[in-house]
């Protein structure tokens, strides 16, 4: 048996079987033969996903059967039936032949397979020509596996990748084909086609680059394009060497380097064992007993840090409050002495139209009104020194936090060293030659 968790972020996001959207548990039933089932590849697009096994079966689910994503006849219109992982059939199916499909792709509503054979399949919607079979009202959404036609009849692919409405693959030669919106973009808004070329069917990048390489066993052995990944206007490849010799050779070395660093390993935990089997003893040395002194004062220079730290943000935190209350003094003083300029303004201005502005009490309206210009500005001078001094203190306190924040972490870390140490002084630990 094999199980698969999918958690949704979103309602209508891919997920596994019926029940809560958020969160399910679906078990794939054992082959009648007896045989068994594991997943190894999961690909996701908008609303729906898809499984591949070892057995090379591709299972599918989503919120919706709409343009055909599922790439099979649903059972039901209700969400329970497009919900619940089913396998496609449909593979090959004019030929009558069993394909094994060894990669999934999913694009934001349309799908990719690839089989054993090098055979490219391709469904669901089709507006951009992401499928790349050619556009016709006929195709413009595609309910099962259809095979992607190329040119040459004799490309083989070896990988394939999707965006949301592109498609692409390398093949066999390490060439790579686009077709989708992908296509358009990398072929100048479609100017740059040659004669046949559309968007909607595959057509081959050239000058793609092919590496020499200077590692290789056979001199001049070029890397090629092995497999391919799209984001809207952009592509990227990962190479490989185009000799099957060379790409063996460099696996080989590989496995042999990681190999020696296993058996290093292994043999530094045997010769730590075989010191002392008493387990304990062996780590009552100088070096241990020396590491778990600095770890304890370490933690005691911390912890200081931490309690200043923390007494720091308090006061800084204090200092903003205090702040924050001034800017709001200041804002009423500004308020109220606005009011009594415009009260002042209209006294001055009756007394201008009933005495001409000879009275005495108009130049005492002057004055005040002058007074009272004076008491703003100094106000407004207060406001910016307070504002430049809050600014400073949530520099200061953000600074504080983020000291105090890995203060805390790096306490904790010399805390679990520390733990360790003892466990180590303790014979805590027992390497497997032990037991």
């Amino acid at each position: 048996l094999c199980e698969v968790m999918a958690r949704a972020r979103r309602r209508g996001a891919p997920h596994i079987g019926p029940g809560d959207r958020m969160a399910a548990l679906c078990t794939v039933a054992p082959p009648p033969n007896g045989g068994h089932h594991h997943v190894v590849q999961v690909a996701v697009g908008k609303e729906h996903g898809l499984f591949l096994t070892d057995e090379g079966t591709v299972y599918s689910w989503g919120g919706s059967a709409e343009h055909g994503k599922l790439g099979r006849v649903v059972a039901g219109t209700s969400e329970a039936a497009w919900q619940e992982p089913a396998p496609i059939v449909d593979f090959n199916k004019t030929r009558g032949e069993a394909e094994i499909i060894v990669q999934i792709a999913c694009g934001a509503e349309h799908c990719l397979a690839l089989s054993q054979k090098g055979t490219l399949y391709a469904w669901g919607w089709n507006k951009g020509g992401q499928l790349g079979v050619g556009l016709s009202p006929k195709l413009k959404e595609v309910r099962v596996p259809m095979v992607v036609p190329f040119a040459d009849k004799e490309v083989r692919v070896k990988s394939c990748s999707c965006a949301p409405e592109s498609s692409a693959c390398v093949t066999t030669k390490g060439e790579v084909y686009v077709w989708g919106a992908i296509s358009y973009y990398l072929f100048s808004q479609g100017q740059r086609y040659d004669a046949g070329e559309t968007v909607a069917i595959p057509v081959k990048l050239r000058g793609v680059p092919h590496e020499e390489s200077r590692k290789s066993t056979v001199q001049g052995s070029p890397f090629l394009p092995s497999t391919v990944a799209l984001c809207r206007e952009q592509i990227a490849c990962t190479m490989r060497p185009g000799r099957l010799q060379d790409d063996l050779s460099t696996f080989r070395a590989a496995m042999k380097a990681r190999s020696s660093h296993l058996l290093s390993i292994t043999r530094n935990r045997d010769a730590i064992g075989r010191s002392d089997r008493g387990g304990a003893d062996a780590f009552q040395t100088d070096a241990v007993r020396q590491l778990g002194v600095e770890f304890s004062q370490q933690m005691v220079e911390l912890d200081r840090k931490v309690h200043e730290l923390d007494e720091a943000r308090v006061e800084c935190q204090a200092q903003l409050v205090r702040i924050g209350r001034e800017l709001t003094v200041c804002d009423q003083q500004d308020t109220a002495l606005t009011e009594s300029a415009a009260d002042l303004e209209v006294k001055r201005s009756k007394l201008q139209l009933d005495l001409g502005g000879r009275s005495g009490v108009s130049r005492t309206l002057d004055i005040q009104l002058n007074d009272i210009n004076h008491f703003k500005m100094s106000n407004k001078r207060g406001k910016m020194q307070l504002l430049a001094q809050r600014d400073e203190d949530e520099r200061r306190n953000l600074s504080l936090m983020q000291e105090y924040s890995d203060t805390v972490s790096k306490k904790h870390q010399i805390e679990a060293l520390d733990t360790l140490v003892a466990a180590l002084r303790r014979g805590g630990l027992i390497t497997k030659s032990d037991n």
